[in-house]
């Protein structure tokens, strides 16, 4: 797993999408927080197939205990993946 960690909102729309795949391109986990599930698991599929590494996450972003859950998993995880 790599030590690069990125963690993109709205990850799944033009701009967003741009973004996770330069982030991929660029050695970095991606993680990808959107509302739209299905585009969400494509974008992560795409990038599979492209040898690049992202996890997608819902999130509804007006949800401040969803965005702090969410963080704490993803800094948890990057501190569990450290220490291998």
């Amino acid at each position: 797993m790599t030590s690069k960690i990125a963690v993109v909102t709205g990850g799944v729309g033009g701009i967003g999408q741009a973004v996770v795949k330069r982030l991929a391109e660029s050695g970095f986990l991606v993680c990808i927080i959107d509302q739209n599930e299905v585009a969400g698991h494509e974008l992560v599929k795409i990038l599979g197939r492209q040898n690049r590494i992202g996890e997608f996450y819902r999130v509804d972003l007006k949800r401040s205990a969803e965005i702090k859950s969410i963080f704490e998993h993803i800094y948890a995880k990057s501190q569990r993946a450290t220490c291998l």
